[in-house]
């Protein structure tokens, strides 16, 4: 029995006979551990068993069964299983457009912003050899591109360093069916059995509408780690089909996503990536302008995401990346982040999390000793026992960083520090200079963390290594004190003497 009463069956695998063909003597076949994976997890979102059904007959160009004419338009959903040998089908080709056909005659092929028909990437196609029913859709790549050897690779549920992303993109597939399913059950049907279509994207009041900006492919598994886990939490991902290659025509699509949503967040990677037609620049720079010219609008915010230690593979790709890291401009109502995978997940969850209201424990008080935030990174904890002592003997409580516990922790108790200190320094040593803008724009965002007093003081002590950029680094955000070599208590004095000065203001 299926899921859907209009519907003798949920879901019809399209796939070519090539595609199933196991490699060894008593193997199973791609299609055939596909299918049962997504069976299982299918049940698992569904909490029903949906009925999944494919001709396990299927010989490449042969004639196309009348059985297949009768059961194709019984189906919800059609699910394509792209490869070479699809491309080649006769047989494939005339199941697409009978299943377009008949939808067309039921509400049509597209739901709102949600397609009839899931596109399963076995191995890489060209996007201009996909059939022209494909093109606008999103898929689900079951492959990774071998950088060394420069060649795709199929994904595989055997134990292997990527058989963790084929049950992944499983899981993917299986989530998004179980939405639309439960969508179409919901209320997609009318009275006569036909589907109702809808054109724009909605949201209720608990669902956030971001702009996961498209990315190269040298980072195309962050980019889905990051799409599923907002899906998971209920929020709508846009975009939620391919981006136009042509320039005029993809800046109007990205301009109409980017009116709907609150955030937009984009990864930057090692490759440039993709150059639309009639464009000079790659698409993942097309869209940071364009988030960029949206941010102007304060409902509107960016985050812009540089892994760690990256390093780019071409001069347009390195010359872009100096740009966001170095020119003001660029970072205008942007916050740029170089961190872990997992640090960045942890700062879009605060970052959508709604803006609390200051409760008496997050405002300072006037009693008691003054308190100063002594932020460094983790490698410097070492190099400011002497600021900390200092600081200390001055009559000052004197907060760190917290060391251990989990990225969420530590996020939290910084943001909790950055409310309840009266005036914080932070230790430039050795830590990198994006780890100093990541800190100073979060002293700019404290407003938004709920502190409603100001610092009394904000301070930058360089130290450390001499080096030509400590030395010309300046800034109107808060007090620059350089101290190189041997410790001076005489350098903290101007910060000191700040601090007493705004107190008696």
């Amino acid at each position: 029995m299926s899921f859907l009463p209009n519907y003798e069956d949920d879901i019809f695998i399209s796939y070519a006979h090539n595609d199933n063909q196991a490699l060894l003597e008593g193997q199973r076949g791609w299609i055939d551990s596909f299918h049962q994976a997504l069976e299982k997890r299918l049940q698992v979102h569904l909490g029903a068993k949906a009925k999944i059904w494919r001709d396990p007959r299927l010989q490449g160009n042969d004639y196309f069964a009348d059985t297949l004419v009768d059961q194709i338009p019984r189906v919800a959903i059609l699910v394509s299983v792209l490869s070479p040998s699809y491309i080649n089908s006769e047989w494939c080709r005339r199941e697409m457009e009978l299943f377009c056909r008949v939808a067309g005659e039921t509400g049509g092929v597209r739901l709102g912003n949600r397609a009839r028909i899931f596109k399963v990437e076995k191995i890489n196609v060209p996007l201009g050899k996909h059939p022209t029913e494909l093109q606008g859709m999103t898929g689900y790549a079951f492959y990774y591109i071998d950088e060394k050897a420069n060649r795709a690779r199929e994904l595989s549920p055997e134990s292997g360093p990527h058989a963790i992303e084929y049950w992944q993109k499983i899981d993917d597939v299986a989530q998004d069916l179980t939405s639309l399913l439960e969508e179409m059950k919901r209320g997609a049907a009318g009275t006569d059995g036909t589907l109702r279509s809808q054109t724009v994207v909605q949201s209720d009041s608990t669902q956030t509408i971001i702009y996961l900006a498209e990315t190269s492919s040298d980072l195309s598994p962050q980019h889905d780690r990051i799409k599923r886990e907002l899906q998971e939490r209920g929020h709508i991902v846009l975009p939620n089909r391919p981006l136009p290659l042509n320039g005029p025509e993809l800046q109007e699509t990205v301009r109409e996503y980017l009116k709907t949503c609150k955030l937009s967040i984009h990864l930057i990677g090692a490759n440039y990536g993709v150059i639309p037609e009639a464009a000079d620049r790659s698409l993942v720079c097309l869209q940071n302008e364009l988030a960029a010219e949206r941010s102007k609008d304060n409902s509107f915010a960016r985050l812009i995401w540089l892994p760690e230690g990256l390093e780019a593979k071409e001069e347009r790709q390195q010359n872009f990346i100096k740009y966001l890291k170095y020119d003001q401009t660029a970072q205008q109502g942007a916050d740029l982040l170089e961190t872990s995978i997992e640090e960045l997940k942890t700062y879009i969850q605060d970052k959508l999390k709604p803006t609390p209201k200051p409760t008496p424990a997050q405002i300072v008080d006037d009693e008691g000793p003054l308190r100063i935030y002594l932020i460094c990174d983790t490698q410097d904890y070492d190099n400011i026992a002497l600021l900390e002592d200092y600081f200390y003997n001055q009559g000052f409580e004197v907060t760190l960083p917290l060391r251990e516990g989990d990225e969420a922790e530590v996020r939290e108790d910084h943001k909790e520090s950055l409310l309840l200190c009266d005036a914080v320094v932070i230790f430039y040593g050795n830590a990198s200079e994006g780890w100093l803008r990541t800190k100073l724009r979060d002293l700019q965002k404290i407003a938004g963390y709920g502190r409603t007093k100001p610092m009394l003081a904000k301070g930058i002590y360089v130290g450390g290594s001499e080096t030509s950029s400590k030395l010309r680094y300046r800034t109107h955000e808060a007090l620059v004190m350089r101290n190189f070599g041997q410790f001076s208590s005489d350098t903290l004095q101007p910060f000191v003497d700040e601090i007493k000065s705004a107190r008696k203001r």
